[in-house]
């Protein structure tokens, strides 16, 4: 199997660039597959829960602000980062706006 892997790694200078970090993540994903499903499932079913108790109807939006969780460790250096920011900053003012409205 290995064999194989090498021989199409070489075949194109495209695929020579990315050759260890697709390996890289294969082999963290088959290592921790369970932790990880088991924290990405819960934190989505949290967010979820969380959007619809605050009555904030967005749940696409809020979707996308959580799948940018799934590359937490690429997250501090790219602009995926700074897009999450933001949607974490409406998220509070959303939220900061909705709460008093339902006293």
């Amino acid at each position: 199997m290995s064999a194989r892997v090498r021989t199409h790694n070489r075949a194109s200078a495209s695929t020579r660039t990315h050759a260890h970090t697709r390996t890289r993540t294969h082999a963290l994903t088959r290592s921790r597959a369970r932790a990880l499903a088991r924290t990405r499932a819960h934190a989505c079913t949290s967010v979820h829960v969380h959007a619809r108790l605050v009555g904030w109807g967005a749940a696409s939006a809020y979707n996308s602000w959580t799948r940018t969780f799934r590359c937490a460790r690429t997250l501090k250096h790219s602009n995926t980062h700074m897009r999450t920011r933001k949607h974490i900053s409406a998220y509070r003012q959303a939220r900061t706006c909705t709460m008093p409205a339902d006293t």
